[in-house]
């Protein structure tokens, strides 16, 4: 009698730890079958499961998104620093140009690691600095020319 009594929880148990063994986040401890305290834990469980499960998927997107954003700037960091090596003897404005290019993908690279700093920061439950701001400022930053708003051209 104890054993049939106790046989729901030793399936939540089996199940639970066959979901922990293997990793496989889209599984579920089964159907739930009575609305009593044990089925409310197999609901809950499931529902803990699904969480996991979206945040994995999202973990898993966000890595490739980032592996692709860095990968980007290297390639052509790579490209241009290999051609300089190969032609030494090249035009003074085509190593300027080059080397120019190796420097914006570098800051490129340096701008994508501190957001990557920041976001796992947030994650992590570290606060934001927060700093004042004015709108004038955030549209004079990215243009580079600061006369530009002043003479009234976007």
């Amino acid at each position: 009698m104890a054993r049939r009594a106790l046989a729901p929880i030793a399936r939540l148990t089996s199940t639970a730890g066959d979901i922990a063994q293997s990793g496989d986040l889209s599984r579920r401890v089964g159907p739930v079958e009575h609305p009593d305290e044990l089925g409310r834990l197999a609901m809950t469980f499931n529902e803990m499961l699904g969480s996991l499960q979206a945040s994995s998927q999202v973990q898993q997107r966000f890595l490739a998104d980032a592996s692709h954003e860095l990968r980007a700037p290297l390639t052509i960091m790579q490209g241009n620093l290999e051609l300089l090596r190969l032609h030494p003897d090249m035009e003074t404005q085509e190593k300027h140009d080059m080397l120019s290019d190796v420097e914006k993908e570098t800051t490129r690279l340096a701008r994508l690691v501190s957001d990557m700093l920041l976001l796992a920061r947030r994650d992590a439950g570290c606060p934001f600095a927060q700093r004042p701001w004015t709108f004038r400022g955030l549209l004079l930053k990215p243009s580079g020319m600061p006369n530009a708003w002043r003479e009234g051209r976007s």
